[in-house]
């Protein structure tokens, strides 16, 4: 690989990693405005775990694809 190759996966690695920053950010604001909205804590809770939920699904069906 060149030295350029390199730093491309180094610049792509390093942005992805900003973006799950930032998703990660978000919750608190996130919650706020569904509690906010006048949902209960348990409706909240039930969004923020099918959220995880399918990203773990997705994520994972996604990637197998993606390294093929």
């Amino acid at each position: 690989m060149s030295k350029h190759e390199i730093e491309l996966l180094f610049v792509g690695g390093f942005a992805s990693s900003l973006f799950f920053a930032g998703d990660w950010l978000q919750g608190p604001h996130v919650y706020a405005l569904y509690e906010s909205s006048g949902m209960s804590k348990h409706e909240i809770e039930l969004l923020f775990v099918g959220g995880f939920a399918s990203s773990l699904f997705f994520g994972t069906f996604i990637a197998s694809l993606a390294d093929k």
